[in-house]
């Protein structure tokens, strides 16, 4: 008898550490906090293969290009190219055959201005009043969590909703609502692990009047 409610005591041990576990598992699986989001965009920020195509409101078209220390964006008669390993910036307009070589201030600077993520990464940690973890979906082959940020009134975003791929923290999709109720649908089609040395070689200068600025 005493051995049967040994083994039964077990039991319930054994059930209460398992739904313990369970939900410790759905807790992370399921929900994220502004911390957590602020964390998996950071991991994005540094990813250092892929590649991305959106339009922007004025439809420019921007296609961008990373792999490695080096970063190619192409937008209409704009080619910014970026070094990181040199601290190079350079910017060409193809139209008049111009550019300006500069040394870029810092690492912090570079990946501020340089990587898509950066604008809703610093509206998550400086802008929004609130924010709402709004699930998961998946977009393409990618299995995303979703996230929803609103502004205050006087802000140019009244909110903006992302989709960010939960393995590597890049956004694949936005959905943002301007402070005139217009809404703006982008589609980043990012493509993961795809970018070769040559999309991120420096064009041909010979035709192009550099300016250096130091």
């Amino acid at each position: 008898m005493k051995s049967i409610k040994i083994l039964v005591m077990i039991c319930i041990i054994l059930i209460s550490t398992l739904g313990i576990k369970i939900y410790i598992s759905n807790k992370d699986v399921n929900s994220y906090s502004k911390e957590d989001v602020i964390n998996l965009l950071e991991k994005g920020n540094k990813y250092n293969n892929y590649y991305c195509k959106y339009t922007l409101m004025d439809n420019n078209e921007i296609m961008r290009f990373v792999k490695g220390e080096k970063q190619k964006i192409i937008g209409n008669d704009l080619i910014i190219q970026i070094d990181r390993k040199e601290n190079k910036k350079l910017i060409l307009k193809p139209s008049t055959k111009t550019g300006v070589m500069m040394n870029l201030d810092s690492k912090a600077n570079l990946e501020s201005i340089n990587n898509y993520l950066s604008d809703f990464l610093e509206d998550i940690k400086e802008n929004a009043i609130s924010f709402k973890f709004d699930g998961r979906e998946n977009i393409n082959i990618f299995n995303c969590i979703v996230v929803e940020v609103t502004f205050e009134k006087d802000y140019i975003y009244n909110s903006k909703k992302v989709w960010i791929d939960n393995k590597s923290g890049l956004i694949v999709k936005t959905l943002i609502e301007m402070a005139d109720h217009t809404k703006w649908d982008i589609d980043y089609n990012l493509k993961l692990d795809s970018v070769i040395d040559s999309d991120v070689e420096i064009s041909n200068l010979s035709e192009f009047n550099i300016t250096n600025i130091e």
